[in-house]
């Protein structure tokens, strides 16, 4: 499983969770490089602008990570809830529900191998999402960052 497949899965289940007034942004993008996880999001979210608003230095994202500890649980309690409790996310059955997280959780796992996992929490100086949550992956040489969020 590469990135550009994980990427057209987390697009389809965004997808479904598209609502008449709201459209769902998942995707997992590579970090920039960089020799710490802190540097690469730095990076990453200093790049970021808006049609109404210029990017803004790192430090005005007052970006904090905290370690996950157990991150097979928290991701899939995150995927139960961005892919499955939405306000319009799609019905399935529970053996059907469950073998799409772990579905998720393999290519994922596929991609990031045994990085370790942080929660990211932002401050946006500007228009990020009306509801998002990030997670970055830090594998040593190589660094991603999950978003998952929605837009009106």
């Amino acid at each position: 499983m590469s990135l550009k497949q994980l990427n057209e899965f987390l697009e389809r289940v965004g997808a479904a969770n598209d609502g008449a007034s709201h459209g769902s942004e998942y995707a997992l993008y590579e970090l920039p490089d960089a020799d710490a996880l802190q540097t690469a999001l730095d990076r990453y979210f200093s790049r970021l602008s808006t049609s109404n608003s210029a990017a803004q230095p790192a430090e005005n994202w007052r970006i904090h990570l905290t370690p996950v500890h157990d991150p097979g649980e928290t991701l899939a309690r995150l995927a139960r809830h961005w892919f499955y409790e939405q306000e319009y996310s799609p019905s399935v059955g529970p053996a059907r529900l469950e073998g799409i997280i772990l579905e998720f959780i393999a290519q994922l796992r596929f991609v990031v191998g045994d990085a370790l996992v942080f929660e990211v929490k932002v401050a946006p100086p500007m228009w990020y999402d009306c509801a998002w949550q990030d997670f970055a992956f830090d594998g040593g040489s190589q660094r991603w960052l999950l978003h998952l969020g929605f837009s009106d």
